[in-house]
């Protein structure tokens, strides 16, 4: 099996809840084949309110030698296993700091955890991970807190909206799913017509709700293509079309 991301950065703020992310990096990465880069970020602006001058130099230094020891812990634990780990002390915005390293490195993927500790010494993982999703150029994968890792990955859920765009993630399941033997659950959500928006644009509620019938059948026949193509790569795929809210679909969707 090749690996399916070779330079892979991974931001520690120092907690056990980002070190959460380090299981599932076996199912990204292969040893032999892949970079690491641990990326810790010390936030000095935090510590500046009320602290005298002398005494936040000092703090700031401690704890800035603090970060850099648990990033080289980290290093040393991944590098037993046998991956290449590079740790990136700096000084900055956390968020910003991650993407510039992810872009320096030419990184493939970007994998985090979505809450770490937050006060005095830690990120607020979930807010820098939101704006990370939001501004970084490389993929990401975000696991959440407490989310389990088993050796065997049974699914992946690849919502779909018959967008390009929506497809861009279709490409990196297709490669997971090959490395693991995961199924796609190919997922199509027609957004519900509110009672209002139905009184604006038919003029009966049973032309609404042929017009539903109808995007839904539309659906289920652009799953059926994209099933087709990736049915040709090997791959087991099952496809859903549902009739709802697609935020609230997709986060309730089970196998």
């Amino acid at each position: 099996m090749n690996a399916i991301y070779r330079k892979i950065v991974v931001p520690m703020d120092g907690s056990p809840l980002a070190e959460e992310i380090l299981p599932h990096l076996q199912r990204m990465a292969l040893p032999a084949q892949s970079e690491v880069h641990l990326v810790g970020v010390l936030e000095a602006w935090r510590y500046a309110m009320g602290t005298p001058d002398l005494a936040m130099i000092d703090l700031v230094q401690y704890l800035r030698d603090d970060l850099q020891n648990y990033l080289a812990q980290q290093q040393e634990t991944l590098q037993k296993q046998g991956y290449r780990v590079t740790i990136h002390c700096r000084d900055g915005d956390a968020a910003l700091t991650i993407i510039d390293v992810a872009n320096a490195i030419h990184a493939d993927l970007i994998a985090m955890t979505t809450h770490g500790r937050s006060g005095v010494r830690r990120w607020t993982l979930g807010s820098v991970a939101e704006r990370v999703l939001h501004e970084a150029e490389q993929p990401l994968l975000i696991v959440r807190h407490e989310t389990v890792s088993t050796d065997t990955l049974k699914y992946l859920l690849v919502p779909l909206d018959g967008s390009a765009m929506s497809e861009e993630a279709l490409a990196h399941a297709t490669n997971i799913a090959q490395a693991t033997g995961a199924t796609l659950l190919l997922l199509h959500v027609v957004q519900t017509i509110d009672p209002t928006n139905q009184r604006l644009l038919f003029q009966s509620k049973a032309e609404a709700e042929s017009t539903v019938h109808q995007w839904m059948d539309e659906g289920q026949r652009y799953l059926e293509g994209v099933r087709q193509r990736v049915a040709k790569q090997g791959i087991r795929c099952e496809t859903r079309v549902r009739l709802g809210d697609p935020d609230r679909v997709i986060c309730a969707t089970t196998i």
